[in-house]
């Protein structure tokens, strides 16, 4: 037997399956290794810096473990279970518990930690998943030092939910049972679970092949991505000569629905019960299945998760069943998937506007929250399945949409720029901005550009600032779809000014009714920053380059770090500095040196993209 436990930070796990350990011995004879995958990756991260010379207490490494460098922490992580393959391929082990993460909240940014090649290495027959009260979890991160003051009961709430779900996925893939128990529950409950009369065989998915591209686009609701690809599967016609037909997955489901029930609505099906949504959702999978097999090339739209508001309570809700619907999407199989975001207040205008009746009204910390979460669960639905996954703003041209899915030679150009040093020199910043631009558009012209300025909820945080003034209007941070003639689609995107009421509310102009107060701002500002990280972060992961556009003398501690990441994670790295010295700590992360004009950077970019 080979199981896996699961559950966050608080929870105690490690004592408790040491007292599950000696019940099973005590009470039924049968010996059951605990294998705690944290532990191990503490112990190789203190070889390391022994190694490294460095003196460093255990505590320190405990406390400090997860802010080491991605990459750093992957290698722990391989270290680690291959010292548990090795031990669980003993002959004395018969009956054995991994004991690890799905998920990491160690901010407020939601991190993908569980390893599913490894996992599928390890063979496990059974996933279980404990939890406590969030109070007495907060409790006890509060008398951690590492954790105290790190998360609040209500992101711990949320985490211990997100991590029942991803144990659920990482189960439900793999066809094995799962459970979730109260680490109050009695331990004979636990020992029947791990010990059934019967278990399942072993599972080998049964992935289909298909010989056209196929690719799933998820989003939270209020990111019009729907109508953004209606409008890049028209360009693509009109432009590529291509056909791609566009799957609603969220329209196949309520068709379904109203086949029982005709009042079901896209505004409504969310208030149907749990058995149903899952039944009609089975339903319409398999005609997405069966229309799939029609098209030459597709993009199915739908969600991975919900973040909805009931009995003004929030609740995360898997868009899928794993234990129904994850052997079927084998059969689909796409070949990539791709996650649109856009901003968290534009989300919170259309919900409030399009969306209130189904308990989508989320403050703004809410929408940051499923914002996470959508991309969290559909990476970690691609990691299952071995396919790429993608962030993309939903402002992004159709062209970077289109060399992703269907055109992959092009170079992918991570646009790294001083964004908050920029803003300082208010004089010249407009024309700052302005430079930058014409450099992402030529870049575009021969590679994919990513450029997280495109994701805007940092303009939020600056409404914070005593020294902002009002109205304040922030450019272009509304995207709108509009019917066009011919049956083409207009995208326009809108500015939007916020005034300050002499209650201290902040107002929108032209969405009566959608206001901020500046304790929701307040309250979102951590949310927004951690983000910004993990999302960029993963922005680099998708790319090939760092291209670095500098164009002030004040030091960004955001664009070293990114430097630093993408030399870290194998990402060539390059830069034009308008300053002739360059500092030597810059140019030992640098591919080549740097370039000091526009023409210099795109020559070497030029070099660099026919050398590989």
């Amino acid at each position: 037997m080979r199981a896996v436990c699961t559950g966050i930070s608080g929870v105690n796990r490690k004592d408790y399956l040491d007292d599950l350990a000696y019940y099973a011995m005590d009470k039924h004879e049968i010996r059951l290794d605990v294998i705690d995958l944290g532990t191990i990756v503490e112990k190789e991260a203190a070889r390391l810096f022994r190694q490294s010379h460095i003196s460093i207490s255990t505590t320190g490494i405990d406390r400090k473990i997860l802010d080491l460098p991605r990459s750093t922490l992957r290698q722990l992580s391989t270290t680690a279970w291959h010292h548990i393959l090795k031990t669980v391929a003993g002959p004395e082990s018969k009956s054995c518990v991994v004991s690890l993460h799905a998920t990491f909240r160690w901010k407020r940014s939601l991190t993908l930690i569980v390893d599913t090649e490894y996992l599928d290495q390890y063979q496990p027959d059974l996933f279980f998943v404990l939890k406590d009260d969030p109070l007495r979890i907060h409790g006890a991160l509060q008398r951690d030092p590492k954790w105290k003051g790190k998360l609040t009961t209500h992101e711990i709430w949320a985490w211990q939910e997100e991590e029942i779900a991803a144990t659920r996925i990482l189960a439900g893939y793999r066809q094995r049972d799962w459970k979730e128990f109260s680490v109050g529950e009695a331990k004979e409950e636990v020992y029947k679970f791990l010990f059934p009369p019967k278990q399942r065989p072993p599972y080998e998915p049964r992935i289909a092949s298909n010989p056209y591209r196929s690719i799933y686009c998820t989003s939270i609701s209020g990111t019009k991505a729907r109508d953004y690809l209606k409008a890049f599967c028209l360009w693509a016609k009109e432009n590529k000569k291509r056909k791609i037909t566009l799957l609603d997955f969220a329209h196949r489901i309520v068709e379904e629905a109203q086949q029982e029930r005709p009042h079901v609505n896209r505004k409504n099906i969310l208030k149907e019960p749990q058995s149903d949504l899952d039944r009609w959702r089975n339903r319409a999978l398999e005609s997405i299945r069966d229309e799939q097999t029609k098209s030459e090339d597709c993009i199915i739209l739908g969600h991975s998760c919900f973040r909805l508001k009931r009995d003004g309570q929030e609740q995360l809700l898997l868009a899928f069943d794993p234990d129904l619907e994850l052997v079927k999407w084998c059969h689909v199989n796409p070949d990539l998937y791709v996650t649109f975001t856009d901003n968290i207040l534009a989300n919170k205008i259309r919900l409030a506007e399009e969306d209130s009746a189904q308990g989508l009204d989320l403050d703004l910390r809410g929408i940051a929250m499923w914002h996470d979460e959508e991309r969290f669960f559909t990476r970690l639905i691609a990691e299952n399945f071995g396919k790429p996954h993608y962030i993309l703003p939903i402002e992004e041209p159709f062209e970077t949409l289109y060399r992703v899915a269907y055109e992959n030679g092009y170079k992918k150009v991570y646009l790294s720029f001083p964004i908050t040093e920029v803003r300082k020199k208010k004089k010249t910043a407009d024309q700052i901005f302005r430079a930058k631009d014409r450099l992402k558009s030529i870049l575009r012209r021969s590679y994919v550009v990513f450029d997280p300025i495109d994701i805007r909820d940092a303009e939020l945080v600056i409404l914070l600032d005593p020294e902002t003034k009002f109205p304040k209007n922030l450019e272009d941070h509304l995207l709108v779809f509009k019917e066009g003639s011919e049956g083409t689609i207009v995208v326009e995107p809108h500015s939007l000014s916020i005034s300050r009421g002499s209650d201290g509310r902040y107002e929108i102009g032209g969405h009566d009714g959608v206001g901020l107060s500046r304790s929701e701002l307040e309250e979102v500002k951590e949310h927004i920053e951690d983000q910004i990280v993990e999302r960029d972060y993963h922005l680099i992961d998708q790319s090939d380059w760092v291209v670095v556009y500098y164009p002030v003398s004040d030091i960004s501690a955001g664009v070293m770090s990114e430097v630093i990441y993408g030399f870290s994670h194998g990402r060539d790295v390059f830069a034009q500095w308008f300053s002739r010295k360059v500092s030597p700590f810059l140019d030992a992360y640098l591919t080549d040196k740097a370039s000091h004009n526009r023409k210099e950077l795109v020559g070497t970019l030029a070099k660099y993209s026919t050398q590989s």
